[in-house]
């Protein structure tokens, strides 16, 4: 066997040579994998090709995370990529705040990441680069700034608003809408005004269609979109600020749609209000409470980004708040980490902790008022309102504050012009967001259709 390896011409042996060399690689990696986590419990019913990963992206509201995360606990295995799924806040604590800048985006993110958003905050990765660029961004986001583009951000809202309007009494006073092309516009019209003082026409105007257009078809099929549509910066405060709002406006929209009384006291709130309220009025929670709990609540239950996934670069220990029962019985207290492990954070399902919030998967505002009703500060120390939604740490969102800013502005204006109305049942998909489909027409792709009327006056 050997002396015919050696006769073979040395094209022929360098050749072989590297894939052994490789194979013996991939091996040990293994191996290694293995037996350092053998311990740590992992789900059934895994696909032989996909792993864990298909279970993952078919999940509607992070329902198969919460079962595994019932049965085994907020820790255990995946067979995906060799992935570790981790919910547990002391261990999330390690990997986003303490020691961030040591678990970038895994190599599954950052190419989709790249093609969204070019190599721009999103993308870029270690503390040497990502700081300096975190604080060049950062003034965009002061609070100063987002006062003053409260008139901008109602005047595109309510050019919208009166263009439904119109639409709405043209089909004589109700009408069926799809509430994705509408969310979309509203929330491109904002960005477009305060970020470039730029009218993108109520989502009329030849770039903000083929914003939405590539925003669909991605939604639809997957991760597709082209390079070299926009520039990285703006392409990130864009799609930050024009998909992620939009995406939690639909589902809460819907979620009002499907309770009426919610829908009733918001309602019957804001039409105390007879004038444009300004970033003051509305940050703070004692003006608006319902409006302020609503919101809330839909930043909690809808995440745009469901989940995170990121790799080690260096060695590390990951502490542990509650132990893993181990396969064997014993208790786990700290995982040892090794570079190149792939962790999983699903923010979906930390969000709806049944232990931490109760009934986590209902739709309850009031849980905001309620004085037990929420988290204290130590379950996840730092993160808004006590969720994930927009991380935390070093790489938490800059725009947080305008996020829930421009929300509370579109359903204002929207729910004192509309009153919506559930038609069918919807699902959720992962796409580069969350993404709502309709149970029985899963074939149409991403759509959530509401039936809207006027409010009477």
């Amino acid at each position: 066997m050997i002396s015919s390896f050696f006769s073979l011409p040395l094209v022929a042996q360098l050749t072989l040579g590297s894939l052994l060399a490789a194979s013996l690689f991939v091996l040990s990696k293994w191996w290694d994998n293995y037996t350092r986590l053998r311990n740590i419990p992992r789900p059934d019913g895994a696909s032989k090709i996909w792993g864990h990963e298909w279970l993952e992206f078919e999940d509607d509201c992070g329902s198969q995370w919460r079962q595994w995360i019932t049965r085994f606990g907020p820790n255990f295995k995946l067979k995906a990529a060799w992935g570790l799924c981790i919910t547990d806040p002391k261990a999330i604590d390690r990997v986003l705040c303490k020691n961030a800048y040591n678990y970038p985006h895994s190599a599954v993110f950052r190419p989709i990441i790249e093609r969204l958003t070019g190599r721009s905050i999103v993308w870029v990765e270690g503390e040497k680069d990502h700081k300096p660029m975190r604080a060049l961004i950062a003034p965009a986001f002061t609070l100063d700034r987002i006062r003053a583009m409260g008139p901008d951000m109602w005047l595109a809202v309510n050019n919208v608003v009166a263009r439904l309007q119109g639409s709405v009494e043209a089909k004589g006073g109700v009408r069926d809408i799809n509430m994705l092309d509408w969310s979309a516009t509203s929330t491109l019209d904002v960005i477009g005004r305060v970020a470039f003082n730029h009218d993108f026409q109520q989502g009329q105007s030849p770039e903000a269609v083929s914003i939405m257009e590539g925003w669909r078809k991605q939604a639809n099929l997957g991760m597709r979109i082209k390079d070299d549509e926009l520039l990285d910066h703006i392409v990130t405060f864009v799609i930050a600020g024009h998909e992620t709002t939009s995406v939690v406006l639909n589902f809460t929209l819907y979620a009002l749609a499907k309770n009426p009384e919610c829908q009733r006291k918001l309602r019957e709130e804001i039409m105390n209000c007879d004038h444009e309220a300004s970033f003051d009025e509305l940050w703070s929670n004692e003006n608006f409470p319902y409006l302020d709990a609503v919101t809330r609540e839909g930043f909690r239950l809808f995440p745009p980004s469901a989940r995170n996934e990121k790799v080690a670069d260096h060695d590390d220990v990951l502490p542990l708040g509650t132990p893993i029962v181990g396969t064997d019985g014993r208790l786990i207290h700290e995982i040892p980490i090794k570079a190149g492990q792939v962790i999983h954070i699903p923010t979906v399902a930390v969000n709806r902790f049944s232990s931490v919030w109760g009934d986590g998967d209902v739709f309850r505002p009031e849980r905001w008022i309620e004085k037990t009703g929420t988290p204290d500060g130590k379950f996840l120390p730092g993160a808004w309102s006590g969720m994930l939604t927009f991380l935390v740490g070093p790489r938490s969102c800059l725009g947080y504050r305008l996020a829930v800013f421009e929300m509370k502005i579109l359903l204002m204006a929207f729910v004192r012009a509309f009153e919506f109305e559930f038609i069918e049942p919807i699902e959720t998909r992962m796409s580069a967001t969350i993404q709502p489909r309709v149970v029985s027409r899963p074939q149409d792709g991403a759509c959530l259709p509401l039936r809207i009327r006027p409010v009477a006056a």
